[in-house]
C-alpha cells in the first residue's frame, strides 16, 4: 500500500468510556449529548481496512473490507447524525455488499445527496469499481450495469481511488492514482461515463517527472475540480505538495496560479492530504510538513494549514505568513508523530488529529501515548477556546485526559458536520465507536481573514476589563464594533487614544464567555481580529 493510506488502519487496542460528572463542557471536549452517554457503537468485523464519511444530513457511515478465507465483501453501518446506531439501514443495521470469489478492494466511500452512500475501490484485476447505495442499505442495481461502473486503467498494480465527489446535478467525480500517471473520472448520476468530461469522460495529469500521488479533491460552486497531493521529486525526496484546477468539462485551468503544480516553497518538505473550498473561493489546503530523522530526534510531522487564492496563488494574510502549523512536538523533539486525519469545517476552521508517542524512553513519564485534535480558526490563528493542551499554540485538545475517553485509543477518521461539530470515528473490540467534539460554527460574523487585523492585549479578557489596541495597529478613525459568533454587534465605542497612545475599550460586565470578532471602521478601510472573552 501507498504510504498515504497507513493512516487509515486501525489500531485501536481497547476504549474506555467513563461518564463526564462535575464538569462543564467547552470546545474539545466530547458531547455528552451525542449517542448514548456521549457515544455512539455498532457491531463490527474486528480486521481490515475501514472508512468513514459523513453524508448528506449529517448522518455518519462507515465501511470496511473483509476477508475470509477466499471471500471477501463489505460490510456498512449507518449512525443518525445524533450518534444514535440506525438499525433500520440494511439488515438489523449493517448492510453488505458481496461475498465476491475474487476480493474487491474498498478505498473510498461518500454519501449522497439523497441520503445513500457511493463506494469506490478496486478489484483483484487492477480495475476501478464505483458502485452505489440508497438511503435504506440497499445496493442501487439499477447504478452502471448491475449496480457496478467499471474503469480498466490499463496501469497494472497499486492503482487505487482515493475521492469521491457528486455534482449538484448527480454527477459523479472519481479521483484514482495509478501507475501511469493520475485521473479524474466523471460518471452520469445513472452511473454511465460521461463522455462529454475530458476525453471519453476521463482527466489524464502529471507533471513531467511523472511523479504526482493525489489525495483529496473539492468542487467549487463554478464546477471547478480541485486535486491536491504530493510532489516526489526524481530523487524521491518529498518537498513539496501540488494543487492543480481542472473546469467543469474537464480541462485543465491555465489562470490557476504561475504552474499547472503548486509546491509551497516557504515550508519545506509538505505533503497535501486535505482540500476545502470556501465560501468566498478561497482553498483550504491541509497536510504535514516533515523534518527526517537525525540520530539525535525523530522524524517530525507538524500538521499544516495554507490558504490559497482563487487564483492559485498563497494568500499570506493567513496563518503565519501564509501557513498555520501546529508544533506537534515538545522539546527536545522526543516524540513520534503521526497525522491520522484532518477535516475543513464550513465557516473554514481546520482540524487535524494526530497520534503522538515517546521516541525516548526517558520521557515516557512527559508524554505517554495520546491522541490530539488541533483547531485553527478560520484565520489561521490556534483557536484559544478549543481545549486546553496546546504545544506552542493554542486550540488543542488532548483526547485521552478530556475526561469521557481513557486508556488506549486510535481514531483513524474525522469529519464535520454542519453544526461545525467534530465526528471522529474508530474501533472498539468488535465494535465501531463515534464520538462528537464540542465545537461552533461563525456563520456571520465580518471576514477575520481580512488583510489588516487588529492586535490588542490582554486576550482572553475578562467582562469588565479594558482591552488595549495600540494605535500603531489601529486605522485612523476611533469607532470599534464588537459581534458575536452570530454576527451581530453586541457592542460599539467611539473612543479616543490616551495618554500610552493606545485605544481602550471597555468590555461591558455582563458579556457573556465567547469568541467575538473586533473590527474598527477606518478612512483606511476595515481592521479586525478576535477577541476571546473567557
Amino acid at each position: 500500500m501507498r504510504k498515504h493510506l497507513l493512516s487509515f488502519f486501525s489500531a485501536l487496542a481497547c476504549i474506555f468510556l467513563v461518564p463526564s460528572t462535575g464538569l462543564s463542557q467547552q470546545l474539545g471536549d466530547f458531547d455528552l449529548s451525542f449517542g448514548t452517554n456521549g457515544y455512539g457503537m455498532a457491531p463490527f468485523a474486528s480486521s481490515g481496512l475501514f472508512f468513514a464519511a459523513i453524508g448528506s444530513k449529517d448522518e455518519i457511515f462507515v465501511a470496511n473490507r473483509v476477508y475470509q478465507g477466499s471471500i471477501s465483501y463489505m460490510t456498512i453501518v449507518k449512525f443518525k447524525a445524533n450518534g444514535q446506531w440506525d438499525t433500520s439501514f440494511g439488515t438489523n443495521g449493517q448492510a453488505q455488499l458481496g461475498p465476491w470469489q475474487t476480493g474487491y478492494e474498498l478505498h473510498a466511500i461518500e454519501g449522497s445527496a439523497d441520503g445513500g452512500l457511493f463506494l469506490s475501490g478496486v478489484t483483484t484485476a487492477d480495475d476501478y469499481f464505483l458502485t452505489k447505495m440508497l438511503p435504506d442499505g440497499s445496493q442501487d442495481s439499477t447504478f452502471a450495469t448491475n449496480g457496478f461502473a467499471i474503469f480498466t486503467p490499463n496501469s497494472g498494480p497499486w492503482t487505487f481511488p482515493f475521492r469521491i465527489l457528486e455534482r449538484p446535478d448527480g454527477k459523479v467525480l472519481l479521483g484514482a492514482d495509478s501507475a501511469d500517471g493520475h485521473l479524474i473520472l466523471q460518471f452520469n448520476a445513472d452511473g454511465t461515463r460521461d463522455t462529454g468530461f475530458g476525453q471519453n469522460g476521463v482527466v489524464w495529469f502529471s507533471d513531467p517527472s511523472g511523479s504526482y500521488q493525489g489525495a483529496d479533491m473539492a468542487l467549487q460552486n463554478d464546477g471547478k475540480v480541485v486535486v491536491v497531493g504530493e510532489f516526489i521529486p526524481s530523487s524521491g525526496h518529498v518537498n513539496g505538495g501540488f494543487a492543480v484546477r481542472f473546469n467543469s468539462d474537464g480541462s485543465q485551468d491555465t489562470n490557476f496560479g504561475v504552474y499547472n503544480y503548486r509546491i509551497m516553497a516557504n515550508i519545506n518538505d509538505v505533503k497535501f492530504r486535505r482540500v476545502g473550498v470556501l465560501d468566498k473561493g478561497d482553498i483550504l489546503v491541509g497536510g504535514l510538513h516533515t523534518r527526517g530523522m537525525t540520530s539525535s530526534n525523530p522524524e517530525e510531522y507538524n500538521p499544516i494549514f495554507c490558504r490559497i487564492t482563487s487564483a492559485g496563488l498563497t494568500d499570506f494574510t493567513y496563518g503565519d505568513s501564509g501557513v498555520a502549523v501546529f508544533k506537534t512536538y515538545p522539546q527536545p523533539y522526543d516524540t513520534v508523530i503521526a497525522l491520522i486525519d484532518q477535516a475543513i469545517g464550513s465557516d473554514g476552521a481546520a482540524f487535524s488529529l494526530w497520534f503522538q508517542e515517546p521516541y525516548f524512553p526517558i520521557y515516557t513519564t512527559r508524554y505517554p501515548d495520546h491522541h490530539f485534535v488541533g483547531k485553527f480558526s478560520p484565520d489561521g490563528m490556534g483557536d484559544a477556546t478549543f481545549g486546553n493542551q496546546g504545544n506552542n499554540t493554542d486550540g488543542v485538545a488532548l483526547l485521552s485526559t478530556r475526561s469521557t475517553l481513557v486508556d488506549s485509543m486510535a481514531f483513524p477518521k474525522m469529519g464535520v458536520q454542519s453544526n461545525g461539530k467534530v465526528i471522529l470515528a474508530g474501533r472498539m473490540g468488535t465494535g465501531i465507536i463515534v464520538v462528537r467534539l464540542e465545537n461552533t460554527v461563525v456563520t456571520s460574523a465580518p471576514d477575520p481573514s481580512s488583510p489588516s487585523r487588529l492586535t490588542g492585549f490582554p486576550n482572553p479578557i475578562h467582562p469588565g476589563d479594558l482591552l488595549n489596541i495600540p494605535s500603531s495597529a489601529a486605522a485612523s478613525s476611533h469607532r470599534f464594533a464588537l459581534y458575536n459568533s452570530q454576527g451581530q454587534s453586541v457592542q460599539e465605542w467611539n473612543v479616543r487614544r490616551g495618554p500610552t497612545e493606545t485605544f481602550q475599550l471597555l468590555m461591558p460586565d455582563d458579556l457573556p464567555p465567547g469568541v467575538y470578532f473586533l473590527q474598527e471602521q477606518g478612512t483606511n478601510g476595515r481592521t479586525g481580529m478576535r477577541v476571546v472573552v473567557q
